[in-house]
């Protein structure tokens, strides 16, 4: 945001380049955000998130005009039922 959004909008003129970052979400060294299951079959499970952007291009009339977000979920997986014998 400071490095693009602000000079962009005082300038008023588009910013190009390549800035990617991930934003600190959340309280695990690697800056995971921490994610909650609430209903369905992931209801109490625990899991985290991690995201990364990429802003190519903003224009100040209307935004970012190139960006990216990736996401890592992990989740684990829902017990399956043990076959019976």
């Amino acid at each position: 945001f400071r490095n693009v959004v602000l000079p962009a909008l005082m300038r008023r003129e588009p910013w190009q380049g390549d800035l990617r970052f991930t934003p600190a979400a959340g309280p695990g060294p690697d800056r995971a955000g921490r994610l909650l299951g609430i209903s369905g079959q992931y209801a109490g499970a625990e899991g985290q998130l991690v995201s990364t952007y990429r802003i190519s291009a903003f224009d100040p009339q209307v935004g970012p005009t190139g960006l990216e977000w990736y996401s890592v979920l992990s989740l684990p997986q829902p017990e399956s039922p043990v076959a019976a014998e």
